[in-house]
């Protein structure tokens, strides 16, 4: 059996008048919606594969992402070490989680700003969860 395919559309922003959109698909396993926009930087399928592996990551803690927003940016920043921006912000049912990392490389950017909202998102499960369970009345033999 051929497994279906969504369709999800990122954009490229190169200027502020021009819009590119990049469409790339995600398995219909997945239920949570994927948008990834840029601005001065193409999205390539490498890069959209890495995102994917870091909500995956994201997703082993807490499955109840409901949609994911990621921004890549160039700044002219006069540090090349924050140059490359990654923005990811997520949506759970009642909360929305936002994380930011500046690197020298966007693939590093990436992998931080996963990091970041992991914690995040370990920290709202933990909050979440039931930690006061009923406890059964003594018996006696």
């Amino acid at each position: 059996m051929i497994p279906k395919h969504k369709t999800y559309f990122a954009f490229d922003v190169k200027n502020f008048n021009e819009l590119t959109p990049i469409s790339f698909t995600i398995p219909e396993t997945s239920p949570m919606n994927l948008t990834i926009n840029s601005r001065d930087i193409e999205v390539t399928p490498t890069m959209q594969m890495h995102v994917e592996n870091g909500m995956e990551k994201i997703r082993k803690h807490f499955d109840h992402v409901i949609d994911a927003t990621v921004f890549f940016m160039i700044d002219n920043a006069t540090e090349k070490a924050l140059r490359h921006t990654a923005e990811l912000t997520i949506h759970l049912k009642g909360k929305e989680l936002y994380a930011e990392a500046h690197d020298e490389d966007l693939y590093h950017a990436i992998d931080a700003v996963v990091n970041k909202l992991e914690r995040q998102v370990a920290k709202h499960k933990e909050k979440t969860q039931d930690h006061h369970h009923e406890k059964l009345p003594d018996q006696e033999f």
